[in-house]
């Protein structure tokens, strides 16, 4: 197994089978994680009813020691476990990581002059694992089929308009649309781009006119629609009001499986792209 903890300060890499500087010999919160239920009792029934379930925050210990210069080693660690961060796990065939931040670093007395003892305690506020990397697919995008300086008085492009999207984890997971405009002027009144999952039925539709070369982000996890260029018109980059009165991003999720994703612009002469950026949850990270 090895681990690393990284954030802006740094990382700090870690080993199982003797690692030279910072050995793994106890792990543990890396299975399913701990659940809180509602539970109620009637009088005269036997046993009880769950009203509702929740997964608790996880709490990842790692206990081993460190070798070699003793205390700039543990100095540089305290220094990046002291900021948030992210935990790269690869176990076997499985590389996950989880975004948590480090809430206990202990050192023991020193063994010896090259070797001193650890713990370490994490908390990730979601207990959900994520891939090592996020996955990007295409939506919506045009393709110009002939590059040249000439031109024909047709277009040869090929569009795309929807794709497949597999969830591969254990739950369900929220996605980041990202719309990049290619300079097209917008006109008339009907214009927007209409991003629905008919797996789920859940839509999103954004009315609003992108500027050349603006990039609009639909961060569903934050909850948060922004542009790249911020104006008085689009609220310094918060385009949050201009969804539609049925547009509820909490609502757009993707279900385990395929999810058929797609995308519709409502001003043919508008030209941009839509990608999508999402990552596979999962419960555990051990073999």
């Amino acid at each position: 197994m090895h681990v690393t903890f990284e954030n802006e300060l740094g990382k700090i890499e870690m080993g199982g089978g003797n690692h030279q500087k910072v050995n793994i010999r106890e792990i543990t919160g890396l299975s399913l994680p701990e659940k809180n239920y509602n539970v109620v009792t009637y009088a005269g029934q036997s046993g009880q009813e769950t009203i509702s379930e929740a997964a608790a925050a996880r709490t990842i210990t790692i206990g081993g020691d460190i070798r070699g210069h003793l205390q700039k080693e543990t100095t540089r660690m305290a220094r990046i476990l002291n900021r948030p961060g992210t935990l790269f796990i690869h176990s076997g065939n499985k590389h996950r990581r989880i975004p948590c931040r480090c809430t206990a670093f202990d050192i023991s007395e020193r063994q010896g002059r090259i070797i001193q003892c650890f713990a370490m305690q994490f908390t990730a506020d979601d207990p959900a694992f994520l891939d090592q990397e996020n996955k990007q697919i295409a939506v919506f995008q045009r393709t110009d089929q002939i590059k040249g300086t000439f031109t024909f008085p047709l277009v040869f492009t090929v569009r795309k308009t929807e794709a497949d999207i597999v969830n591969m984890g254990d739950c369900e997971t929220e996605p980041v649309f990202t719309i990049t405009s290619s300079g097209a002027t917008v006109t008339g009144d009907d214009y927007g781009v209409e991003i629905t999952n008919e797996t789920t039925g859940s839509a999103i539709f954004l009315k609003y006119r992108m500027s050349a070369d603006e990039t609009v982000t639909i961060d569903i996890p934050d909850r948060t629609i922004t542009s790249d260029q911020p104006s008085d018109e689009n609220q310094n980059g918060n385009l949050i009001n201009y969804i539609s009165d049925d547009t509820f991003l909490s609502a757009f999720q993707l279900s385990l499986g395929t999810n058929h994703i797609k995308a519709v612009d409502h001003n043919q002469s508008a030209n941009f792209d839509v990608v999508c950026e999402y990552s596979n949850k999962y419960i555990e990270a051990v073999v």
